[in-house]
Formats: structure tokens, sequence, C-alpha cells
């Protein structure tokens, strides 16, 4: 008989626990964890930019064929860039609405550009994808005056870490030019599997 019951808020806190090694982004970078093809449901897909006169325009957008979800979106620039700085995040919400997050990575994104990967295997999945959907791959400096667009991107095809349960999620990438959070794209949705 066991003398403690698991509930849904200890399998957080366990959680939680496991990613002491993620904090590092150890476990995360282990190609012998296990990922697993995620079935998403989006919710929600925003963008938005600050600082106009450095971007001129970002749009975006989803669409749902054939229960598969797809991304678009398209980024203009006014000028060129000489230094990239993003943000990538990810949060899971349990049952009561308290937010545990994944990882959070502060990164040069014209060294994850350069190199067309990440060390984290969930992000460079997530580059794979953007870079089967962009309209031309980019490279250092970003053009200004180019419509970079990406066109059904499959975020069915995301590939997860194995131990992430069912839940509610939040992921975004965040921008920093000139010091500053310069556009924001950010995913709302549910794990399913």
């Amino acid at each position: 008989m066991w003398l403690f019951k698991f509930t849904y808020d200890h399998t957080i806190i366990l959680l939680v626990l496991g990613f002491c090694s993620a904090v590092t982004g150890e476990r995360l970078k282990d190609p012998k964890n296990k990922l697993k093809i995620a079935n998403i449901i989006v919710t929600n897909f925003t963008c938005a930019h600050k600082l106009a006169h450095i971007v001129e325009s970002v749009a975006c957008s989803k669409a749902v064929h054939n229960n598969r979800t797809y991304l678009y979106g398209s980024l203009i620039l006014r000028q060129s860039l000489e230094r990239l700085d993003v943000n990538s995040l990810l949060d899971i919400y349990g049952p009561n609405g308290q937010r545990v997050n994944i990882f959070n990575i502060k990164t040069d994104g014209y060294a994850v550009l350069a190199a067309k990967r990440h060390d984290i295997y969930v992000v460079d999945n997530i580059l794979k994808l953007m870079y089967a959907t962009v309209n031309e791959a980019p490279v250092c400096p970003l053009k200004a005056h180019f419509n970079y667009t990406v066109t059904a991107l499959d975020i069915n095809k995301c590939k997860v870490p194995a131990f992430l349960p069912k839940a509610k999620f939040r992921a975004a990438v965040y921008f920093r030019l000139e010091g500053r959070q310069s556009v924001s794209l950010v995913l709302d949705g549910y794990l399913t599997n």
C-alpha cells in the first residue's frame, strides 16, 4: 500500500525535480533522451513588434488542414542587423494554472543562424522545420527590405521530450535589438500525448 498518493501536482513537482539537470540544458542536449512527435493543438499564435525604425513589419497566422496545424509568418526589416539576440522559452501549465518553465534560452541569434543548429535538440528540431519552410535561409547580417517568409510550418512534426506530460503550454521567441525587445512570437496550445 502506498503511503503517499500521487496527484497531478506531485507529478509537476517530480517533473521540476527531474529538470534540475535541464536547467543547464544537459538533459535536453543528450541525444539518448527520447523525443516524441507531439500531437499539438494550437489555440493562439500571435506576433508583435516594437522599434519601428528597425522592424518594418511582422505577421503571423495559423491554419488547420486535415487535423494538422500549420504556421505562417513573415518579417521585413528597415535596416540590416549587425547583432540579433534571441530568448526562447517553453512553459507548461498545471491544472491549477501554475506555470512550470521547461527551458529559457538566451543566445546569440547569428551564431545559431550561422551553425543552422543548436545544442538543445528540441530547439534544433524546430530550426530544421523552419529552414525547410522559409523562402530564403537567413544569413548574417539579415537583409533590409527583404520579406523573410515561413510558409506552412507543420507544428505537428515538432519533437518534444518524452517526459513532458499532457498539458497546456506556452512557447515564445523574443528577438532583442539594440538591447530592447523588438519582435515577439508567442504560441499557446495543448500537448495531447
